[in-house]
């Protein structure tokens, strides 16, 4: 798997659970070029800006978060693709683990009201799933101890 599809998907990914529907018809998104981590980061800041009703410092700030967090997230993707890894669990892993440090980024910075829109806009139904991807990671290498030390191995 190209490990650069990978990462556009997963940037795609957490740019829907932070913001639901974008209102990009499929069509329009083939027909454009990728953008840059700092063309999508501004313009999600920006989305968000509109939807939350966030002061400017605000969205300088989202902007920030997102472009190191889209960044990041892209450059671990980047060296799982070199490393040859082919389990899409560890990159949803990773995808979940940036997604997550991006939540608790904008927690501190939104105030209550702009925090219950950002959940109810798409956030809440994307922790969940991250979550339940966690319970079935940790159930997975529970067993996986246990096999070991069964000598089922």
């Amino acid at each position: 798997m190209n490990y650069m599809k990978i990462a556009a998907v997963l940037a795609v990914s957490i740019t829907v659970a932070c913001l639901a529907h974008t209102g990009l018809s499929a069509q329009n998104q083939q027909q454009e070029k990728p953008k840059s981590v700092e063309e999508m980061a501004a313009e999600q800041a920006d989305l968000l800006g509109e939807r939350l009703g966030l002061e400017y410092w605000q969205v300088f700030y989202v902007d920030s978060i997102l472009t190191a967090n889209f960044k990041g997230m892209e450059e671990d993707i980047k060296r799982l693709g070199e490393s040859r890894v082919s389990m899409e669990s560890i990159y949803f892993e990773v995808q979940d683990r940036w997604a997550e440090k991006t939540d608790s980024a904008f927690m501190k910075l939104f105030n209550e009201e702009q925090w219950k829109k950002y959940m109810s806009s798409g956030a809440r139904k994307a922790k969940k799933e991250r979550d339940r991807r966690a319970k079935e990671r940790m159930q997975s290498n529970l067993e996986l101890q246990e096999r070991m030390g069964e000598g089922k191995l």
